[in-house]
């Protein structure tokens, strides 16, 4: 796994405390999650690599305005995480028990291009784990949701 430059401190993140609401992006796992704090914090967690034991997350601070833009697709993934996240990103690993052991904090202009989305990274609900199994129900209903086309009238 990549080493990153740390800042020497910490996020300050009970990570016993935050709970996860979505994952916004899936493929044979989660690739992007919602978590809120029960203070109303949130936060997304982006997966960036993996190795025998842990699998390394960076985690943003947000707001839930930023989080409905991306869904909502008025923002790609880049932008929301260039524009609407905090400068400092807390590094984590998660083991195979889902516990969470931070490493350090950087700073995202740090990220470079290497784990930054693209730039065109929109929203796409294929991205997400709508199988009968997925406890993200919420969100895979919007999948079903039919958008009337406006029908012109001769008048």
């Amino acid at each position: 796994m990549e080493a990153f430059k740390y800042t020497g401190e910490k996020s300050g993140i009970d990570y016993q405390s935050i709970s996860k609401v979505v994952n916004l992006m899936y493929l044979d796992g989660p690739l992007l999650a919602y978590y809120v704090g029960k203070k109303g914090e949130n936060y997304l967690l982006y997966w960036i690599d993996n190795d025998g034991m842990f699998n390394r997350w960076l985690v943003f601070f947000t707001e839930t305005e930023a989080v409905y833009k991306y869904i909502s697709k008025k923002i790609t993934l880049y932008n929301l995480l260039q524009k609407y996240c905090s400068d400092q990103i807390a590094v984590v690993d998660i083991d195979n028990e889902i516990k969470f052991h931070e490493r350090g904090i950087i700073q995202k202009k740090s990220l470079g291009n290497k784990y930054m989305p693209q730039k065109g990274s929109y929203f796409d609900l294929l991205d997400i784990d709508c199988s009968p199994y997925s406890e993200d129900k919420a969100i895979c209903k919007l999948s079903t949701v039919k958008v009337r086309e406006k029908v012109k009238v001769a008048v």
